[in-house]
C-alpha cells in the first residue's frame, strides 16, 4: 500500500490510478517510499485501450483532490502504445460483412488536439489485436494535429514486448528512445 493519504481512497477506474501515479512522481512521493520499481512495472502493465483513455480523459480528475499535488495537470507528457487493441470501431463486427477500409475509433475514444505526443507500434500479423487498431488510432491522432510516430512491422505477433528476436520488431526499444529525444523528453544526445 502506498503511504499517502490519496492512496487509502479507492481509486474509482484504471485512469484514476494512473492519475495518482502521475501526481506522486511529481511530488516525488513514490522515490521517497522506496517503490520506484513497482511502479515502473505498474505503468509497463498498461495496456491500450487504458492508454488510449488516460491519453484521452486527463482533463477531469477521476478522484477527490488531496493536496497541492493534485492540483498539476493529469495530462501524460507522452503516451506509447504498443500492439493497442480495442480502439477500432469495426472490431467487434463479422470478418466477412466489416467495412475493413472505415478506420473510425469506438465511439468512448475521443482525441483532442491537447493530447500527448504518441508513438505508435504493432506487428501486421498480430491475430489478438489486428493492425486497424493501431491505424484507427493513427489516423484520428493524425486528424487532431496530435504529433505522432507510428511503426508496422510484417511479422512479431502479439505481446512481443521485451523478448529477444532475430526480427526487427525487437528492435523497438532503440527507436522509442529516439522518439523521446525528438520531442525533448530525454536529452537526444542520449539516444544514439
Amino acid at each position: 500500500m502506498l503511504p499517502c493519504e490519496r492512496c487509502r481512497n479507492p481509486v474509482p477506474s484504471g485512469v484514476g490510478g494512473f492519475q495518482i501515479t502521475r501526481h506522486l512522481l511529481r511530488t516525488a512521493e513514490i522515490p521517497r517510499a522506496g517503490l520506484g520499481s513497482m511502479l515502473g512495472r505498474r505503468e509497463q502493465a498498461a495496456r491500450i485501450p487504458e492508454g488510449a483513455v488516460v491519453s484521452t480523459h486527463f482533463a477531469q480528475r477521476t478522484y477527490a483532490p488531496v493536496d497541492a499535488a493534485d492540483k498539476l495537470s493529469c495530462r501524460p507528457d507522452f503516451a506509447i502504445a504498443l500492439y493497442p487493441g480495442h480502439l477500432w470501431a469495426h472490431e467487434d463486427e463479422d470478418h466477412g460483412t466489416r467495412d475493413e477500409t472505415d478506420l473510425s475509433l469506438r465511439p468512448d475514444i475521443s482525441v483532442r488536439p491537447d493530447q500527448p505526443p504518441t508513438f505508435l507500434l504493432q506487428a501486421e500479423d498480430d491475430h489478438v489485436d489486428g493492425v486497424e487498431q493501431s491505424l484507427a488510432y493513427y489516423v484520428a491522432l493524425e486528424k487532431a494535429g496530435v504529433p505522432t510516430e507510428m511503426h508496422l512491422y510484417a511479422q512479431g505477433g502479439h505481446a512481443f514486448g521485451l523478448r529477444t528476436s532475430k526480427l526487427p520488431i525487437a528492435q523497438w526499444p532503440r527507436l522509442v528512445e529516439t522518439w523521446l529525444g525528438t520531442i525533448g523528453v530525454v536529452d537526444a544526445a542520449l539516444t544514439h
